[in-house]
This record gives C-alpha cells, sequence and structure tokens, in this order.
C-alpha cells in the first residue's frame, strides 16, 4: 500500500550549483564538440577525452543541473519498464542485449566511480519491482521466468508494503530506449539522448558506443538506438 507520493527534484532541493565554469568569450577549435550539462554529456566527453581527441563540452546552463537534477541517483537494468515489456517492443534477442548492456553500464561506473578520491557513494543494493493489481502481478510472474530463463538473479516475493514512491517526470521514446548515434545525412553530428530512469546507465553506454562509432568501428549494438529507426518523444 503507498501511504506517501513525493514529486520533487530532490539533489537541487538540498544542494546549490557546486561551480559554475567560465562562459565562451572566445572562438575555439577541437575535434570533438559536446553540447549539454548532464551526466550523458560529462561521461561522452570522457569517453572521448580519454581516447586522445580534442574535447569541449559546451552547456548554457549549470553543469549538472538539467534534466541530470531530476535523476534520482539509482541505476537498475529494468528501471524504465520490464524486460518483458522491452521483449514484446523489440524481440527477445535484442531486448536480451540492451540488457547485457544496461548490466555492463553498471560495473562500468562503479569502476569510475572506484577511481575518484571522493567517495561518490556508490553502492550495490538489491532492487524492487512490485505490482498494485491482479494484471500487474501476471506481468510481473511472467518478469520472474523470464529472468531465470535468462540466467539473472531474481526472487519473487508476496505481500510486500510500500510506504514511500518517488517519481520524475523525463522525455520518452515509443520503444522506450535512448536514441544514439548519427543519422545518415548528419554525419557530423551525433545524437545521445538519454532520458528515464535508466539515463545514468544510457548515458555510460552512450559514451562508449559513441567513441567507437566516431573510430569507425563495426558494432550492431548501436543499431538498436539508431536516429534512423521511428522515434518521437513522449512527455
Amino acid at each position: 500500500m503507498v501511504t506517501k507520493a513525493v514529486e520533487k527534484t530532490f539533489w537541487t532541493d538540498i544542494n546549490q550549483v557546486p561551480k559554475q565554469y567560465p562562459w565562451l568569450t572566445d572562438n575555439l577549435e577541437c575535434e570533438i564538440a559536446i553540447i549539454g550539462g548532464g551526466v550523458t554529456a560529462a561521461l561522452c566527453a570522457l569517453r572521448f577525452a580519454e581516447a586522445g581527441c580534442s574535447t569541449i563540452m559546451l552547456s548554457a546552463s549549470p553543469i549538472g543541473f538539467g534534466g541530470t537534477a531530476a535523476s534520482a541517483g539509482m541505476m537498475s537494468i529494468d528501471a524504465e519498464q520490464c524486460i518483458n515489456t522491452l521483449v514484446d517492443k523489440i524481440g527477445a534477442d535484442r531486448a536480451m542485449m540492451t540488457t547485457q548492456l544496461l548490466t555492463e553500464a553498471v560495473n562500468n561506473i562503479e569502476t569510475l566511480c572506484n577511481g575518484f578520491d571522493d567517495d561518490c557513494g556508490f553502492r550495490r543494493m538489491d532492487s524492487l519491482r512490485y505490482a498494485d493489481d491482479v494484471r500487474n502481478a501476471e506481468t510481473l510472474r511472467r518478469e520472474y521466468s523470464l529472468r531465470l530463463h535468462n540466467g539473472i538473479n531474481v526472487q519473487l516475493l508476496t505481500n510486500i508494503n510500500v510506504e514511500y514512491v518517488y517519481t520524475a517526470k523525463n522525455g520518452r521514446t515509443d520503444d522506450g530506449l535512448p536514441v544514439l548515434g548519427r543519422k545518415p545525412e548528419e554525419d557530423k553530428i551525433a545524437y545521445a539522448l538519454c532520458f528515464g530512469d535508466d539515463g545514468l546507465l544510457y548515458s555510460e553506454i552512450a559514451g562508449r558506443l559513441l567513441l567507437e562509432q566516431y573510430q569507425g568501428k563495426s558494432n550492431q549494438q548501436l543499431g538498436l538506438f539508431s536516429p534512423g529507426r521511428e522515434w518521437r518523444l513522449k512527455h
């Protein structure tokens, strides 16, 4: 039973802007220009910079105070939608490929956090997906069976009481996946639109896949998120 619901941007409520970077006042030249100041932009910029590319990140607003500020700071391989829902939308093989990418992203972000001198607060914890009616309960049982079949550690619980529910409003695509990569007609512009509850993990995936695309490496995983597929943002 839900006893309290909160719709509030947590991080901007408890923190001030930690750092204001200087405004761009001169013309600069670079190999890679990252447009944006959220976690997707930061992780993409980090990937390209570490690969030796001359990289500049540009943002019209304070770093980390856009859509990233609405993040709950939690990462899960199924935060946006059940795996079986993704199977219905894009097929079993592509859904499990996406799940594997999300699992790798959790591991990569953990490695990144452990490399900093400061404690970033990264902690691995059990996650809970619950159903509040009979229809959703059946969906949850199907999800449980799918995870068992694919070797994912999972338990099915009953009679769980929920005290708090936190929500956020984000953009959506029709299939629930982000938009990553270049359009054929825009070979010098790459998209990294990572939104929703899985935004943190897709941001890590974006940096790696976009760098590989820029380097000319073939990667069928990028096809999962291609801007060439039919998509539109849903709010």
